[in-house]
């Protein structure tokens, strides 16, 4: 077992908000708190009150406590609350099929503001890209992708 400190939980928090911030989850009033809980870390959401709390574990019983595992908690736990809306969704009775339409494409959304944005934008791929494959990527590499048409 390894005990979490609060050099840990700063780091935990920083990585919250570094991840929050890169996701545009500017929708929710987030709290933090470094406790006892059952595993590494955990997110309570509520995303029609528009509140979170992020919890980092005070014992890790399955990992070191290391930077990089913390770090990859918070992600894990912004992730959480970035599918929370979804996840209510899921479990709730009334949910129609155009509330999770609208939830999963508030998602695509975000992903496509950050991660496909940053890829397309990278040192590696200089903001071009051929066939959905980055333009740095070689020929060989690059799979063809082929379609029914009608």
């Amino acid at each position: 077992m390894s005990k979490t400190t609060a050099k840990n939980f700063a780091v935990f928090c920083n990585a919250c908000e570094y991840w929050l911030d890169y996701l545009g989850l500017k929708d929710y009033e987030v709290h933090y708190q470094h406790q006892e809980c059952d595993c590494r870390a955990m997110c309570f959401a509520d995303p029609a009150a528009g509140i979170a709390i992020l919890v980092l574990g005070k014992e890790w019983h399955d990992c070191p406590v290391t930077d990089e595992n913390v770090e990859k908690s918070a992600f894990h736990e912004v992730s959480e609350l970035l599918l929370a809306k979804l996840v209510q969704h899921a479990v709730n009775r009334s949910t129609t099929r155009e509330d999770i339409e609208i939830s999963t494409h508030e998602i695509i959304r975000r992903m496509e503001n950050t991660f496909y944005r940053d890829a397309i934008h990278s040192k590696d791929t200089p903001g071009k890209v051929v066939r959905g494959v980055p333009k740095t990527r070689s020929k060989s590499k690059a799979r063809a992708v082929k379609t029914k048409s009608g």
